[in-house]
């Protein structure tokens, strides 16, 4: 298969302690909502004659947290993605950034299958909140692995860490637990 990476937007509107845009945010002095997006219509005119030149099987888009974007930015991109694209993508987001409007948003592209990453990163919440500065509980993340475990041709992905300086041996275990309870299609 050849694959195509791409992006939409650079930047996050999350600052999370072990994210490269948060250092980018911090050491320009930028914080906050920093996120610079390439205008819709022209990256779509950009990835549609890529696609076509180059015999493109899937896109991973890059984006750092696809789903966050505007109502009207994911409406939009669905309905233009689905007549001028359609094939099989990849995209990451936070739990957070998951409800059903969203995910059916989305699923008005008429593509086989595509691809959500979610960044779950702990099934600790003392991880989450104080050392990754996540500020999402884990009954976020288990209510988006059930919206989205309710689609087929949704392939979720979990994004898992384990490591982080004072972890316990215990709290290694409660995300080892939550990635089998979340049954993520796809664990990294």
């Amino acid at each position: 298969l050849r694959k195509l990476t791409f992006e939409f937007a650079r930047g996050c509107p999350y600052d999370c302690a072990y994210c490269a845009n948060t250092a980018v945010k911090d050491a320009f002095g930028v914080g906050g909502n920093f996120l610079r997006k390439r205008p819709l219509r022209s990256a779509l005119d950009h990835l549609k004659n890529i696609v076509n030149t180059k015999n493109i099987d899937f896109i991973s888009i890059m984006d750092d947290c696809f789903l966050a974007k505007p109502k009207e930015w994911l409406e939009e991109f669905s309905r233009l993605y689905s007549d001028e694209i359609g094939i099989p993508f990849l995209i990451q987001t936070r739990a957070e950034s998951i409800n059903e409007e969203r995910i059916k948003i989305l699923n008005k592209i008429e593509i086989p299958y595509y691809q959500l990453a979610i960044g779950v990163e702990s099934g600790s919440e003392r991880i989450l909140f104080d050392l990754c500065n996540r500020n999402c509980k884990v009954s976020s993340i288990k209510k988006a692995f059930r919206i989205i475990s309710q689609y087929e041709h949704i392939r979720s992905c979990g994004l898992f860490i384990i490591g982080f300086p004072t972890e316990t041996k215990n709290e290694i275990f409660q995300t080892i637990w939550l990635a089998r309870e979340l049954q993520p299609k796809i664990a990294h």
